[in-house]
């Protein structure tokens, strides 16, 4: 049961608080079930050296208590020194009658409207612990690389209904081609997921693209998975061997609900043996795996990233161009949106690098050398990629092979990447801010922790194309 599944504003809670109260001065009676999961409780819980005992519950909750009770002071002093003498000092009806010169009766009232007064600033308190838990996990995730996700909906309700329902199917499975939306969909799921009050703990797991050949030869993508999971989750765990790594993670997930978020796997073998080993550890613990690969087995739920449709490609396209600042180009007319989109279609990572190209190119141009990869995705492609690296500055050209070349697809510290570059500081910093602003660079990780990642389709193309062109 999560949190959000108390109400905290209802008559049997208000009743449950009563109880408490009565209880604060017996110390080796546990709290209710319910309660303890509120996360205001499971803070102090942290802060107890035995947080599993019956006292430390009981004095992470006093705790609480008597924080309600300071703020219902600030809002009426009467009120909340009655609650004080009733319960904290275990003062008798009629002295708290006396000490105020009321009635007894007046003093049940006065109680009655006490409790109701101190639910609400206990209420409080828990929202404010919530969200400070949910920023907390939300600080664990990369960096948003969207600022607005379109045509989506329908995929995201699907999958936060099966991550969330203790029926659901415990694995969500995004798959679909480069550059449709995977791993931003992926992230926009996870956040509402969070929301929901039911994990303890979030990890992304980036997969490394340019270690994926001997991963299948060697057949050990299984092992990956557990040693990239362990340095996410627990790594005071990465000293043990490979054997006991995985034990205690099962062990920690199956104990702790976790949402974990396996991203950016191509190929059939390896996204099929992750959901066979993540399907043997997912309850209470949940996962989203992103593929380029649709699982062969029906052992998880599978949702298809298709491209969007014409509307929704308009609708993309006109907010990329106005996002960049191209107030003129941004109200290019429906006719010629239209016909990007048919060029082009609905892929949103192309739509968007198109929206870039339009900056730095005149609009017949560009739609010339689409039109010449009409029908062929391959060719479109590269006439976009090629667009864009002949108009970005050498500096930016510079870094981009750097990143190629030291696979920076799974991501780089900036101070990876600049001595990878060899950039000085200002033009290291200027060709970042223009990389970003062309969607040709990925901001990922915390914000303590920034990297930053080039796509798989941009990686593909500065090997194939720039550093190793073929003949001809």
């Amino acid at each position: 049961m999560s949190s959000s599944n108390i109400d905290l504003s209802s008559e049997a809670f208000h009743k449950t608080i009563r109880q408490e109260l009565k209880n604060y001065h017996h110390i080796d009676e546990p709290p209710a079930a319910g309660l303890l999961k509120l996360h205001v409780v499971r803070n102090q819980l942290e802060t107890q050296s035995q947080p599993n005992a019956p006292f430390a519950k009981r004095l992470a909750l006093n705790t609480v208590l008597h924080e309600a009770i300071e703020d219902t002071y600030k809002e009426n002093k009467d009120l909340a020194t009655l609650l004080r003498k009733r319960f904290l000092d275990r003062e008798t009806i009629p002295d708290v009658s006396e000490h105020f010169h009321i009635s007894q009766a007046t003093v049940s009232r006065w109680t009655d409207k006490a409790l109701e007064l101190f639910c609400d600033n206990f209420q409080a308190l828990e929202e404010q612990a919530k969200e400070s838990w949910f920023n907390r996990l939300e600080a664990r995730l990369p960096s948003q690389s969207y600022s607005r996700l379109v045509g989506v909906e329908k995929l995201h309700t699907k999958a936060l209904k099966q991550l969330t329902d203790p029926n659901g199917a415990g694995i969500v499975t995004l798959f679909g081609i480069g550059g449709i939306g995977k791993s931003s969909l992926a992230d926009y799921i996870a956040r509402s997921a969070l929301r929901s009050g039911l994990f303890q703990n979030v990890s992304w797991i980036l997969f490394r693209p340019e270690q994926s050949d001997w991963l299948l030869i060697e057949a050990k993508i299984k092992q990956q998975l557990v040693s990239l999971m362990v340095q996410s989750i627990m790594p005071s765990a990465v000293p043990l061997s490979l054997e006991r790594q995985s034990e205690r993670l099962a062990d920690r997930l199956k104990r702790e609900p976790h949402l974990v978020i396996v991203d950016n796997l191509e190929e059939q073998q390896s996204t099929d043996e992750i959901i066979d080993y993540l399907n043997g550890i997912k309850f209470p613990s949940r996962f989203i795996v992103t593929t380029r690969a649709r699982p062969a087995r029906g052992s998880c739920h599978v949702l298809n990233l298709t491209e969007l449709d014409r509307d929704n490609s308009l609708n993309l396209m006109q907010y990329y161009l106005e996002s960049t600042g191209q107030t003129e180009i941004g109200k290019v007319d429906f006719e010629t949106l239209n016909k990007i989109y048919q060029i082009v279609g609905g892929n949103p990572l192309a739509l968007k690098i198109t929206a870039g190209l339009l900056q730095w190119l005149p609009l017949e141009k560009t739609l010339i050398d689409l039109e010449k990869g009409r029908g062929n995705a391959a060719v479109l492609y590269k006439k976009i990629f090629r667009n864009t690296w002949e108009t970005i500055s050498p500096a930016s050209q510079l870094l981009l092979k750097a990143m190629s070349l030291t696979g920076s697809v799974s991501g780089a510290s900036p101070a990876q990447m600049q001595e990878a570059s060899g950039l000085p500081n200002d033009q290291f910093w200027q060709a970042v801010d223009e990389l970003i602003l062309r969607s040709m660079l990925e901001v990922l990780g915390p914000i303590d922790n920034r990297r930053y990642g080039i796509h798989r389709l941009t990686e593909s193309f500065i090997e194939s194309e720039i550093i190793n062109p073929s003949d001809g």
